[in-house]
């Protein structure tokens, strides 16, 4: 009888699953005129309860952008014109997830975290005028300024977004997702800010394993 209890509660305990995942899609840079770029994710995911998950994710972000300014027609000499913003961050981030429904086939999450600079540039246009002493000397131009120093080294991002999963055999999943970033801080720490949004639509796979629970056998 005793026997027959742990071997029930041992496997009440294998069928709790957790997750695990990766995703890739297309996103978007909201704000100013923005750009559609790569996005990707890997994560982990352990089982609380029924609906409920909690884990960490290592996802990047790009993000391609064009700031305006200062009208050109309003600008004075050696005054900034525009921005020319690409960069690309790589995130580490907790993750928590919870299912809706008996089956969960449809999942919210949230995540927040911060990320590190894994490349990019910066670009600032601005009037100046022609140099030398030809015919059209004196007159402006736009010339653009390599400003790449600006940009921040580490940012912090707040993720949510809503998943649909697609059963297939097996413990396997596909899944589609939707989800919206907000970046608190500035993608540059020069005199003109860029604080945007972005939006992502990405496509992946989840696999859910069995997940035992520590139990007393003595």
């Amino acid at each position: 009888m005793y026997g027959a209890m742990i071997m029930m509660s041992a496997a009440a305990g294998a069928r709790a699953q957790g997750m695990i995942g990766m995703q890739a899609g297309v996103g978007y840079t909201l704000g100013y005129k923005g750009y559609i770029t790569p996005t990707a994710e890997a994560y982990w995911l352990h089982k609380i309860s029924h609906h409920f998950y909690f884990g960490a994710a290592v996802s990047f972000q790009r993000y391609s952008l064009l700031r305006p300014v200062t009208d050109e027609a309003q600008a004075g000499i050696m005054q900034a014109i525009s921005i020319r913003h690409k960069t690309t961050y790589l995130y580490v981030c907790p993750k928590a997830d919870m299912g809706i429904g008996y089956r969960n086939r449809v999942h919210i999450y949230a995540a927040a975290g911060p990320g590190l600079a894994a490349g990019g540039s910066q670009l600032t246009n601005q009037k100046t005028l022609f140099p030398g002493t030809s015919s059209i000397a004196g007159r402006t131009i736009i010339e653009a300024q390599n400003t790449s120093y600006n940009i921040p080294n580490i940012i912090v991002k707040g993720t949510l977004g809503i998943s649909e999963r697609l059963p297939t055999d097996g413990y396997w999943s596909i899944m589609l997702s939707q989800e919206f970033t907000m970046l608190p801080g500035s993608l540059s720490k020069g005199e003109h800010k860029i604080s945007v949004y972005y939006a992502a639509l990405t496509a992946g796979i989840t696999h859910k394993y069995r997940q035992r629970e520590l139990a007393d056998t003595d």
